[in-house]
């Protein structure tokens, strides 16, 4: 307990309160599936869902990201859906940007509608790539399922280190999506270039 509290402090203090619970829990390591190193289990989507609201929150957008003054933000699934409906309860009542949240997703690339974050679920190296390639100018925080994907373009990687989730960052993607991050964030990021 003492441990936790001293962690949850600094973090506090590191972070301007950005995500300390679910940071707190990545580095206490309290999902027994991310301490064993699995790259599956319910207690990682919820911390990724987690880290995927508080990007929406420390994220800036260009005002021509959103169609209209009342549009919503759009945080997008693209491939099989491993939040179940963990995404959706983490994103209920929320706002972004002054907007209220909504989920989509979309089983296939060809269907993204207009996100203003999309999460690639899958793995696979083709569409890890691909998937940049087909967006890159747009304004959308691409977040990938693994650490390569910021290296190939995309805006964000989650991975694991050590039992923790962690994240990399592109910067050069988030320019070209003209889309920028608060420095804390950048701070708890391995900043990576495109390969």
């Amino acid at each position: 307990m003492v441990v936790a509290q001293l962690v949850s402090t600094r973090l506090a203090r590191a972070l301007g309160g950005l995500a300390v619970s679910a940071a707190l829990a990545v580095l206490a390591s309290s999902s027994p599936s991310l301490a064993a190193g699995e790259a599956t289990g319910p207690g990682e989507y919820e911390l990724k869902a987690t880290f995927l609201f508080n990007f929406t929150k420390y994220a800036t957008w260009p005002d021509d990201a959103f169609e209209r003054a009342d549009s919503p933000f759009v945080v997008g699934v693209l491939g099989p859906d491993p939040f179940k409906d963990v995404l959706d309860r983490t994103m209920k009542d929320k706002v972004a940007a002054g907007r209220r949240i909504v989920v989509e997703r979309y089983p296939r690339m060809s269907q993204v509608g207009s996100p203003h974050l999309l999460f690639v679920t899958e793995r696979d190296p083709a569409l890890a790539g691909a998937v940049p390639k087909e967006f890159a100018k747009r304004p959308i925080l691409l977040v990938g399922d693994c650490e390569e994907f910021a290296t190939v373009g995309g805006g964000v990687g989650f991975f694991l280190r050590r039992g923790d989730l962690r994240f990399a960052i592109n910067p050069d993607a988030l320019a070209r999506a003209r889309i920028s991050v608060s420095v804390q964030v950048m701070k708890l990021a391995r900043i990576v270039k495109d390969r």
